[in-house]
């Protein structure tokens, strides 16, 4: 999916997705930082943060390891939601054994409540139906999820725990933009 063809909110206004290009990667890493922000989620809207995300965009883009969308009117970019693809153990209702995480969904306060987030993630979801992925996830805002259980999510439980903090990260050796190594000084 290159492009949908262009839509109109309530207003009139023509709204039209296509997919992000590497000349998004900073207006993708604004939204993220600006979605976090409004979630009170701190530490994901440092400079640094913000760097590794243009670093992890610039590099999995290109290859696919990472896609967006990115929702247009009036000339301005007003939204966007991404997904990466990961794969996982076999499950019944999953034979693609194929999990897409949508991630980072954000649309201008202006522009919520009329449809541009739905477009964007139908967007998302079109795509990672055309790759084969067998279900897709999210994490959702109180003020999000009707929007995605308007296009068939489910809520269910997740919990997760931090195995290796960021420090002991850095000790290790990891390399926070690119996961390996880092260079040997």
């Amino acid at each position: 999916m290159a492009q949908q063809e262009p839509t109109s909110d309530a207003t009139g206004a023509s709204v039209t997705v296509r997919a992000a290009t590497l000349a998004d990667a900073v207006f993708l890493t604004e939204c993220r930082r600006r979605m976090f922000d409004e979630m009170g989620v701190g530490g994901e809207t440092t400079e640094e943060a913000g760097r590794d995300f243009v670093a992890y965009v610039e590099r999995e883009l290109p290859s696919g390891g990472f896609f967006a969308y990115v929702a247009e009117a009036r000339r301005s970019r007003i939204g966007s939601a991404g997904a990466f693809v990961h794969e996982t153990v076999p499950m019944e209702l999953n034979p693609s054994h194929r999990v897409g995480r949508i991630v980072n969904v954000f649309v201008e306060p202006a522009w919520r409540r009329r449809g541009v987030a739905s477009a964007v993630v139908e967007a998302v979801m079109e795509r990672l139906r055309e790759g084969g992925v067998g279900v897709a996830t999210l994490a959702a805002t109180e003020d999000g999820a009707p929007v995605y259980e308007r296009l068939g999510f489910e809520h269910f439980d997740e919990m997760r725990t931090i195995l290796l903090p960021v420090d002991d990260a850095e000790d290790a050796g990891t390399d926070r933009t690119t996961g390996g190594e880092k260079p040997s000084a």
